[in-house]
């Protein structure tokens, strides 16, 4: 597209903060963005009917010698909104303590409508909603063919909610005292599509070109969303819970010399979530539906000296 540009972000931010007494303050913040103009991939070659379940009408509108061909563009048909809420809690250093706590949780959801050339556009033209993992708009992996049985989540961007704890002591006689624990949501299964039966009212399987070859029909795939919108169905994966601990104590020695032995603790309580879904997870009738792997990984050890001079 010789029009093509740089895609955009409008923010919107709201937040509040305030220090109370005993070295304690809050921040609070409510964000709204919606990304704009994404990347995109449209069909210029498919000759596409006006409405939805009507035939498709071949190829030739660049070349009659040629199947799709694909042209990239800005995705000014959608924008993805992303709202979240996000709270900070501290205990500044004193008394040899220190915490800090925080939470986030963040709905997101697409406006506008489908990709031009999309087959479901024409297939199911009313299952477009979808507030659940949008992995497939992002950074323009592709709405151009959102029936192709794909769509599981790749990413973390859309995970609904995490909070995170840390803190830190240090304790008489040089003892030291860190942890944190992490609650994080699991990321959504991505839109579940179940294999069929193509429909004859969108035509043959191949479309005969102008040089007698043959190309797939767009409209011809058997695939559909197994909901009436994308939106639906989507489970969340497991959530990480995780505990990490360090303890230390630091010994003077004559002069400047110093010496800290430490022990960290990973994943105390040797919780094993499984992080993403396979691939397949989210086909209805596959046998890898709902199927997880990449298990949070187990408890570990770690020893450490240190000598300062």
């Amino acid at each position: 597209d010789p029009e093509l540009r740089q895609p955009h972000v409008d923010e919107f931010v709201l937040g509040f903060a305030h220090q109370f007494k005993g070295s304690v303050s809050l921040d609070v913040s409510a964000t709204r963005r919606a990304f704009k103009d994404g990347y995109g991939q449209v069909d210029i070659n498919g000759i596409y009917p006006s409405g939805p379940h009507q035939p498709f009408g071949g190829f030739g509108l660049v070349s009659p010698d040629q199947g799709l061909v694909m042209q990239q563009t800005n995705a000014s048909w959608t924008d993805v909104v992303v709202t979240d809420f996000e709270g900070i809690l501290t205990k500044n250093m004193s008394h040899n303590f220190q915490l800090i706590l925080t939470g986030t949780r963040q709905f997101q959801h697409l406006t506008g409508t489908w990709n031009p050339t999309d087959p479901a556009r024409f297939i199911q033209p009313d299952a477009f909603p979808n507030d659940r993992d949008l992995s497939r708009h992002l950074f323009g992996n592709g709405d151009n063919s959102s029936l192709d049985g794909g769509g599981r989540e790749s990413g973390v961007a859309y995970r609904p909610y995490s909070v995170r704890m840390a803190g830190q002591y240090f304790a008489p006689h040089g003892i030291k005292v860190a942890a944190s624990y992490v609650i994080q949501a699991g990321g959504y299964l991505g839109p579940v599509a179940i294999q069929a039966t193509a429909d004859p009212v969108f035509g043959p399987g191949q479309v005969r070109l102008a040089n007698g070859t043959t190309q797939p029909n767009p409209l011809a795939t058997a695939w559909r969303f197994a909901y009436a919108t994308r939106s639906e169905g989507q489970v969340l994966n497991e959530a990480t819970r995780y505990l990490q601990l360090n303890l230390g104590r630091e010994f003077n020695l004559a002069g400047a010399r110093r010496f800290e032995a430490s022990l960290g603790i990973f994943n105390v309580f040797n919780t094993g979530a499984y992080t993403q879904w396979n691939d397949g997870a989210n086909q209805l009738n596959s046998p890898n539906y709902l199927s997880r792997f990449n298990r949070h990984p187990p408890r570990a050890f770690q020893v450490s000296f240190r000598y300062k001079f």
